[in-house]
């Protein structure tokens, strides 16, 4: 059922930025829209974080329903918006990438809600056999791998494209940080 309402949600926000692109004379790639078709491992540790936000904001005591909204308006709704531009000008790697950042957003705000419930035991509707636990945290290991992998080869391949002096700088940098350490453990 959960499901459903998720891709009936995916499905409308999609179609609905889709129209608005294509009778809007607004045509400009905007970096905000390009910051968007190309995810990284970067975008899933912001999505956790977001995530970790908003679970921690519906778990306390006040149980405001402000800071998971923002999470679901500034994590969920960019990409997808950024996918329906790319589906209304035919660039089928705009819409693959802002909707590969989707996913990334869609699976790191679950997982963060799933671990945080955990860790504060909240009360389950339904209780499975260890047998079936155990079959969906292999589930969801599987689906956080299979999303996690690509974003780490674009975060490199974006790293190692931009790493004409930082190299130099990095070991530099490394080199103080060490020698300042080692002289405060000698001292």
């Amino acid at each position: 059922k959960s499901l459903k309402y998720y891709f009936f949600s995916m499905a409308t926000g999609l179609v609905a930025s889709y129209f608005y692109f294509l009778l809007t004379p607004i045509k400009t790639e905007y970096s905000e829209l390009l910051s968007r078709t190309t995810p990284t491992i970067y975008d899933v540790i912001i999505a956790m974080f977001g995530g970790l936000a908003g679970i921690v904001a519906l778990s306390s005591r006040q149980k405001g329903n402000v800071v998971p909204g923002v999470a679901i308006a500034t994590a969920l709704m960019p990409p997808l918006c950024t996918a329906g531009y790319g589906l209304s000008i035919g660039n089928w790697s705009y819409f693959l990438g802002a909707l590969y950042l989707f996913m990334i957003n869609s699976v790191f705000i679950a997982l963060s809600a799933m671990i945080v419930s955990q860790l504060l035991k909240f009360p389950k509707k339904t209780f499975l056999l260890s047998k079936e636990i155990k079959n969906q945290r292999i589930i969801v290991a599987i689906i956080v791998t299979l999303t996690v992998l690509p974003s780490m080869y674009f975060g490199y391949t974006l790293v190692k494209r931009n790493n004409s002096g930082m190299h130099q700088l990095f070991s530099l940098k490394l080199y103080q940080f060490t020698t300042v350490i080692f002289c405060c453990l000698i001292k």
